[in-house]
C-alpha cells in the first residue's frame, strides 16, 4: 500500500525467508524461464547491427552467440539431474560476464565513436543484469 513517502516503480518486492527452498523442477522452471528472458533480451542487443554483428565488435557477437547457445541448452535440462543444471547455469553466467566485460572494454576504447562508447555501456549494464542468482 502507498503511503506517500515511498517512491511510486513498477517493482515488486518479494521477501524470501532465509530458510526457503526450492523443489528441483521449480528451479529448473526458474532456469527455463530466466533462459528465455536471456534470449529475449541477447535479440534486442543483436537488433542493431551498426554496432554488434559479424563484422562490427565480432569478439562481443561471439560472445553474445556463446550465451545464446548456452541458454539454448537449459531448454533440456533434465530436473533429476541438478548437478548439471547448476554447472550449465555457472557456465552461462560466466559467458554473460565475459560478454558484458568485453562490451565495457569496448566502452573504454579512445579511438570509439562517442555513441558507440554509450551503447557498449548500456550493453554491459543490460548484460551484467542477467546473470542468475546461484
Amino acid at each position: 500500500m502507498w503511503k506517500g513517502r515511498e517512491a511510486m516503480t513498477d517493482e515488486v518486492l518479494i521477501e524470501i525467508r532465509d530458510d526457503a527452498r526450492l523443489t528441483a523442477t521449480e528451479f529448473v522452471a526458474i532456469a527455463k524461464q530466466r533462459s528465455s528472458d536471456v534470449l529475449g533480451t541477447l535479440k534486442n542487443l543483436r537488433a542493431d547491427s551498426s554496432f554488434v554483428s559479424p563484422s562490427v565488435h565480432s569478439g562481443l557477437w561471439s560472445d553474445l552467440s556463446t550465451v545464446e547457445t548456452l541458454c539454448s541448452g537449459l531448454e533440456t535440462a533434465d530436473p533429476a539431474d541438478a548437478d548439471a543444471l547448476l554447472a550449465q547455469l555457472r557456465k552461462l553466467n560466466n559467458a554473460i560476464s565475459q560478454a558484458a566485460t568485453r562490451a565495457l572494454e569496448i566502452s573504454r576504447r579512445p579511438n570509439e565513436p562517442v555513441d558507440a562508447q554509450v551503447k557498449a555501456r548500456e550493453f554491459a549494464r543490460r548484460l551484467r543484469g542477467l546473470n542468475f542468482p546461484i
